[in-house]
């Protein structure tokens, strides 16, 4: 069975992620921004959305302090928009696929790294037993 906090975080996460690819598409085709910056405007926006959709909604229950919550969630981040960029760049560069569907292979290993990030470390539930 699939818990309520990874339930949840499916659902912002497709909110979120429909969000963040509309501004990375946007950024290409109407700001003329190269794939790599496009990328970057679309993680800026979600990630300001991300973090309270997560503290507020998604792991409800972690207890530890808000300021330790936003550090430990901008190393996540960083951490896995690291993984991200070397995603897209193998596709772009290495494996030529083309650009949208390289943002998209891209964004599938963020959202993995960032769930397992925040689930068990960021917004870790300590059980008492």
């Amino acid at each position: 069975m699939i818990s309520l906090a990874t339930q949840r975080y499916i659902v912002m996460g497709l909110l979120n992620t429909l969000l963040g690819y509309g501004i990375i598409v946007a950024a290409m085709v109407f700001g003329g921004l190269s794939p790599p910056w496009a990328n970057a405007s679309g993680y800026a926006v979600g990630l300001v959305v991300a973090f309270f959709a997560y503290k507020h909604w998604v792991f409800i229950g972690s207890h530890r302090p808000w300021w330790r919550q936003i550090h430990l969630f901008l190393l996540s981040f960083l951490f896995s928009y690291g993984g991200n960029m070397v995603v897209l760049m193998v596709c772009l560069y290495v494996l030529y696929v083309n650009p949208y569907m390289a943002q998209m292979i891209a964004m599938m290993t963020y959202t993995v790294l960032f769930y397992l990030i925040n689930r068990h470390v960021v917004f870790a539930v300590k059980h008492h037993g």
